[in-house]
């Protein structure tokens, strides 16, 4: 991880949800501003529609949650 990387941990609503949209142009006005910003989302849950972090700290632990992150290579 870069100290100078802002990281957006983003919920995993789908691929034409509004909120990833948002967290693009986020991501754009960061880049043109030379931030370096990148977003990470959890694994889907295969029982749910849409899938946030607190979902799979609910669901499977808060390991589950570290591990994901770590293997998104934050």
């Amino acid at each position: 991880m870069n100290a100078k990387e802002l990281i957006i941990a983003g919920d995993n609503d789908g691929n034409f949800a509004k909120s990833l949209q948002t967290i693009e142009k986020t991501i754009e006005v960061y880049k043109q501003n030379n931030l370096n910003a990148r977003a990470v989302f959890p694994d889907k849950l295969q029982e749910k529609v849409k899938t946030d972090w607190n979902d799979i700290h609910l669901n499977k632990g808060i390991s589950e949650v570290q591990k994901q992150l770590l293997s998104k290579d934050i």
